[in-house]
């Protein structure tokens, strides 16, 4: 996953256990670096017959960054428990790779013209998220022009 995040303009926040949290300036670096690290995971998982499944979710929106006492950056905002939120979103029974994103993404015009050319397919779907209330969601996958392997 970091050579995904790293190669789509991402830096990692930092990590917990098996989540990690990452920043992107631009709302369709972060879609490309999560479908992206998310087929190469599955394709190693299949290659080694291990049955494991990624959830991912992204929202955008301003942070209020520090630092602790041992360097390390951290995030705090209303944002960070809404993006946290999104991965329980992901249909773990869907055969096709996906991402759930916010209205907020969805709506953002390079997200668009991704998905104008045929680089992202969405669903949208609605859902309470736990300490955040109603949303309007969508399910993003690859589309036919994304550039994934085979």
């Amino acid at each position: 996953m970091d050579h995904s995040i790293e190669k789509h303009n991402g830096t990692i926040l930092k990590t917990n256990g098996d989540a990690v949290e990452a920043l992107f300036r631009r709302k369709g670096d972060g879609v490309r670096a999560m479908l992206e690290a998310q087929s190469e995971f599955h394709a190693y998982c299949e290659r080694k017959k291990i049955d494991l499944k990624v959830r991912l979710g992204m929202h955008y929106g301003s942070l209020l960054l520090t630092t602790s006492i041992i360097g390390q950056l951290d995030a705090f905002n209303p944002i960070v428990n809404e993006a946290a939120r999104l991965e329980s979103q992901t249909d773990v029974n869907d055969r096709h790779d996906h991402v759930i994103v916010t209205e907020v993404v969805e709506s953002d015009r390079r997200f668009r013209e991704m998905r104008e050319r045929g680089e992202i397919t969405t669903k949208q779907f609605q859902s309470t998220l736990k300490g955040v209330g109603d949303r309007t969601l969508y399910r993003v996958y690859a589309g036919p022009s994304f550039g994934l392997p085979s």
